[in-house]
Parts: structure tokens; sequence; C-alpha cells
């Protein structure tokens, strides 16, 4: 007999273990893949902006020190490489349109 109820308590406690555990780790699951999407996520509208034209974005530094944060301070430094670019690239047309072209040899 006390080896049947032992058996119905050890049920009815992993009828509730089960369930609540379950419960727990599709919680966990959920916020880590969130925490992971969400950086992407950011990254993938910044590089939209981008793409459109629009070199004048700022990639969020709150995101971590990990693959996903090297590839924003990357994505950081290209926007800032390419604007470096476009102001070069209009100071030297601005140069040749004002008529002081550089010294060329004479062949």
């Amino acid at each position: 007999m006390t080896s049947i109820k032992c058996n119905e308590t050890i049920d009815s406690h992993f009828s509730i273990i089960g369930p609540l555990g379950t419960f727990l780790l599709i919680a966990c699951t959920y916020f880590f893949i969130k925490k992971t999407l969400d950086p992407l996520k950011m990254m993938a509208k910044v590089g939209d902006q981008v793409a459109n034209g629009d070199f004048n974005v700022e990639v969020q530094s709150t995101i971590g020190k990990d693959e996903i944060g090297h590839l924003a301070k990357s994505f950081e430094n290209v926007t800032h490489r390419i604007k470096d670019i476009i102001k070069e690239l209009n100071e030297k047309a601005e140069i040749d349109l004002s008529g002081r072209l550089p010294c060329r040899p004479v062949r």
C-alpha cells in the first residue's frame, strides 16, 4: 500500500514540475532568442538606411562585446569611412569647379 501511495505522490509532483519546467524552458528560450535577435533587427534597419543613401546613421553603443557587437562596430566604421570619402570627393569637386585644377605634368 505504501508503495502505491508513494508512486501516486511522485506522479502528482511530476504532473506539477513537468509543465512548470517546460514553461520555464520556453520562457528562457524566448528571452534568449529575443536578446540575440533585437541587435540583429537594429543592424538590419541601419543597413536599410545606409542602402538608401543615409550615411548619418549611428549604431547603438549598447550592443555587447560579442560577435554581433563586433559586427555593429565594424558597420559603424564603414559608414564613417564612406562619409569621409564623400566629404573628400566633394572637396575635390569644389576645387575642380573653382578652376584651381591641380598641376599636371605637360607631355
